[in-house]
């Protein structure tokens, strides 16, 4: 930034005075007549300062000048020096109180002093404004709203950029952890002065609001806030400012070597820090917004499921800049331990993953209800060691603190837990959590964050970043994020969950399209059936009136009328008799709709709720035996749910009609068979079967029961015929109860 001084009317020594105050950075030219004048001011070159000193004898000469320096004054870049030689025009008096303009009394004895403070003063002003205004270039990037900005490598420079521009030896920016772990780095420029400060003291030394307050520290507060020895070599002289960021306690420390102006140094550090705040609030809305954006158009997608929790954890992993992201589904309790599925991306991999834990990252966020960030992890290395000896790696592999696998704990994660549904600071508790190492782990945790999934009040699961290099690098404001997104992903995944129980596939569409035309055909074939049937049924109800008034006479000529009324009648009951046959006719046609599912989830599970209801209802004792490990197959999952939930009913019904004593017990199993099958079984301590009449259970309208429609089991038969399964009655034996086995094969793929 340059300077222009331009003098006209100034006899020696003030001219000489204008002309010392002044170094090589600054241009002076004498002026001569009012047309240089009004040149000098009109041509002004944003941001150089211009300086016009004069007389105000000079002046009264060149009143047409006047609305020029009024429009000039406006500008924070000029300044109008008056030596005041006499009493100045009263049109002039009212621009007095411009504070760029200045009055010099040139009949005082002080008058060369005077001068040469104002024109000082002037001089330090517009130092101030240059370096303003360099800050505020640095700080001017539009690109920031650009979808490819990387806000992380630009920030550095721009805090690079900026360290350079005020000559400071060093610029730190620390962000609140929480109040049990304090500030940590979040960027930082230059040699570094400390790397961690407690909370308690730097929330005494200054406030933290929204708005930007800034100080000065010396070495001595310095180190009281940090509560370690400063070096003296280290500046001379420091400047702190405190904001908060989405309620979040932050600060920057400048540190300055070297002689130079305190009160230049810290307008311009108050400056850099307002834009650094700006900047900061600018990226973190931006960018939540952008993922929430990202995350809403996922919904617009017809996507499978599996490819919804993919996208989900690009947008996770991109967001927070992470090496990992997860969702964990929280599957419940299953044989007394609580069972989950993760989803995972680590780096570029995707992988999924069951597992049952009573310990561990995901059993403290899901059943203890904790938001939490574990800031280091801390390994035994020997125990560590041991467990990688022990395992097999996998590419694409990643650390599950929830394995099976080793035997003991290697290490324990360090951090904060919160309560979800209020993320205060002053809420956070220290926590250490074991460690353990599973199968196939190729890299390991340094830095967890983990927070849990709502729906309808209910935990469902819990989302999961993590990084693989850096401790602390997580903390409350980045919880609050994962806050922000986590309603948002429920939405989502209940979404996916509908849209795949209803999702046809292409090659489907055909067969599902012409089931419907069956099925509104069969309706309508129903309908006319029972129309035409009632009218049958109303001819043979008026015959019969007929024939018994028939019956009473003893005509030798009413006979032949009754034998045409009962040829009649007949013949109306064949007519709907065979209709109800056709009507059964093509029922048998219909068939269900084939869906590539798994057996426990999209199945079994969803009826023991029902079945428990039931028996809870009836004092009847349930047991579940379920394997660990889920079974793909393919079939219509409606269907079989419907046809097992017959079958449970049967067997409810059989054990509320035993009147013997023993237990009242239902049991359900699924177990792998050794025919590459799956089945489910479901055995009662009911009445049992007679074997008389057992090769009859499972045809159409056969039923044991008194009022029983005898369609239930015939329809869970056909269903498991029709994928290539089957059911069996595998035990049965009257008051002794019955069991009965369903299987299905397993999807070729996973034989």
């Amino acid at each position: 930034m340059r300077i222009d001084v331009g003098i006209y009317g100034l006899e020696t020594p003030f001219s000489t005075i204008v002309e010392d105050a002044f170094d090589s950075s600054a241009d002076v030219t004498y002026l001569r007549g009012a047309e240089e004048i009004e040149t000098f001011v009109s041509d002004r070159t944003f941001p150089n300062i211009k300086i016009l000193v004069v007389t105000s004898r000079s002046l009264s000469g060149f009143k047409n000048l006047w609305p020029l320096f009024r429009v000039s004054l406006a500008v924070p870049t000029f300044h109008l020096v008056i030596l005041k030689t006499e009493e100045l025009p009263s049109t002039l008096q009212l621009e007095i109180s411009n504070e760029r303009i200045h009055i010099v009394d040139a009949t005082g004895e002080t008058a060369g002093d005077d001068l040469l403070h104002h024109l000082k003063t002037i001089r330090t002003t517009s130092e101030v404004f240059g370096l303003k205004y360099n800050v505020l270039d640095i700080f001017v990037h539009e690109e920031i709203f650009a979808e490819e900005y990387d806000f992380k490598t630009e920030f550095i420079r721009f805090i690079q950029e900026l360290g350079l521009s005020i000559q400071a030896s060093s610029v730190q920016i620390f962000l609140l952890q929480s109040h049990a772990t304090g500030f940590f780095p979040l960027y930082q420029w230059g040699e570094p002065i400390h790397e961690t400060f407690p909370f308690e003291p730097v929330e005494k030394f200054c406030t933290f609001k929204k708005k930007c307050q800034t100080y000065r520290v010396s070495f001595s507060q310095l180190e009281k806030l940090s509560g370690k020895v400063t070096p003296e070599h280290a500046f001379d002289f420091a400047v702190l400012s405190s904001f908060t960021l989405d309620a979040v306690p932050l600060f920057i420390v400048y540190t300055f070597g070297g002689p130079q102006s305190e009160d230049l140094l810290w307008e311009t550090c108050n400056i850099s820090s307002w834009e650094i705040l700006h900047l900061l609030y600018t990226h973190l809305y931006l960018a939540r917004y952008r993922t929430l954006t990202l995350l809403n158009e996922i919904q617009q997608f017809n996507l499978e499921r599996r490819d919804v929790l993919n996208h989900i954890l690009d947008c996770l992993q991109k967001h927070f800049g992470a090496d990992g992201a997860s969702i964990v589904e929280y599957k419940g309790v299953i044989d007394a331990n609580h069972k989950f599925e993760k989803f995972h991306k680590h780096y570029g991999n995707y992988d999924h993953r069951v597992f049952s834990t009573d310990h561990g990252f995901a059993y403290r966020s899901v059943v203890e209800n904790k938001a939490f960030f574990i800031k280091e992890t801390l390994y035994d290395k020997e125990a560590l060691e041991s467990a990688k000896s022990r395992q097999k790696p996998k590419a694409g592999k990643s650390i599950f603190d929830e394995a099976e696998n080793s035997p003991k704990p290697i290490g324990h994660g360090h951090g904060v837990q919160f309560d979800p549904q209020a993320l205060e600071l002053k809420g956070g508790e220290p926590i250490e959590i074991p460690l353990y190492r599973s199968e196939g782990t190729v890299e390991d945790e340094v830095s967890v964050m983990y927070y849990p999934l709502f729906k309808a009040g209910e935990i469902i699961g819990a989302i999961k970043i993590a990084d693989f290099k850096r401790p602390n690098a997580y903390g409350v404001l980045q919880l609050r994020g994962l806050s922000v997104f986590s309603d948002p992903i429920v939405i989502i995944l209940e979404s996916a969950q509908n849209l795949s129980r209803l999702k046809i596939s292409k090659d489907q569409v055909p067969a599902a399209l012409e089931q419907l035309a069956t099925l509104l055909s069969y309706r309508n074939l129903i309908r006319d059936i029972f129309h035409q049937v009632s009218q049958y049924l109303s001819d043979i109800g008026t015959d019969l009136l007929t024939l018994g008034q028939l019956v009473k006479s003893s005509t030798q000529s009413s006979e032949a009328d009754k034998t045409e009324l009962i040829a009649n009648i007949r013949s109306y009951a064949n007519f709907g008799l065979d209709l109800i046959n056709k009507a059964k006719k093509r029922g048998e046609d219909l068939q269900p709709i084939a869906k590539d599912c798994m057996l426990l989830e999209d199945v079994v599970r969803p009826v023991l709720k029902y079945a428990k209801k039931k028996t809870d209802t009836y004092k009847i004792s349930l047991t579940t035996t379920l394997t660990s490990r889920d079974y793909p197959v393919r079939l219509d999952p409606d269907f079989a749910q419907e046809s097992l939930k017959n079958i449970l009913n049967n067997a409810i019904w059989a054990v509320r009609e035993h009147k013997g004593g023993g237990r009242k017990s239902i049991s359900i199993a699924v177990r792998e068979s050794s025919d590459n099958s799956v089945y489910i079984e479901v055995a009662d301590s009911g009445i049992g079967i007679d074997p008389q009449i057992r090769s009859s259970v499972g045809s159409l309208f056969f039923s044991t029961r008194l009022g029983g429609s005898g369609v239930g089991v015939y329809s869970a038969r056909r269903h498991a015929e029709h994928f290539g399964g089957s059911l069996r009655i595998e035990h049965s034996m009257p008051g002794k109860g019955t069991t009965i086995k369903i299987f299905f094969p397993l999807r070729e793929e996973n034989r």
